[in-house]
């Protein structure tokens, strides 16, 4: 192959390289999960600091007044299906905030699947890919913050 065309073919090719590889590095931060109906994602309890993106299923939000009082499970605040995703305040609060929930996110349908990006993985990306980070900060929901 002539200098020339290698020259060329990495003026095409290098700036869509670094776009690749950013895209390959949030992909593999993203780890499966799936959950049976009835199953709980997240609660008082458990306290994730997970953002999911559904794939497959749906799931049920259902909030109490109280963390003591146990939610109302027949009729859901909430319902989240695939292509939608739940978790973003539990991303966006800093580690040190203790918090207590007063929501419960359950399976609602025979299964659900989903991938996950925990907070841990969500700071790394900060560190290195902040201009994605931020674009996904501005679609996130500030609301419960």
């Amino acid at each position: 192959m002539s200098r020339g065309l290698l020259k060329s073919l990495h003026r095409i090719y290098e700036p869509h390289l670094s776009f690749t590889c950013t895209a390959l590095s949030f992909h593999t931060r993203l780890k499966p999960a799936n959950y049976s109906a009835g199953q709980i994602i997240n609660s008082t309890r458990i306290r994730a600091r997970e953002l999911q993106f559904i794939v497959k299923g749906f799931v049920s939000v259902l909030y109490t007044h109280t963390g003591q009082r146990p939610a109302n499970e027949l009729h859901p605040n909430e319902i989240y299906g695939p292509q939608t995703y739940f978790g973003d305040a539990m991303l966006l609060l800093p580690d040190a905030v203790q918090l207590r929930l007063k929501v419960r996110v359950v399976c609602s349908s025979r299964s659900c699947h989903c991938f996950v990006l925990c907070k841990h993985d969500y700071e790394a990306l900060r560190e290195v890919y902040l201009p994605i980070v931020q674009a996904m900060e501005k679609q996130l929901d500030r609301l419960y913050v």
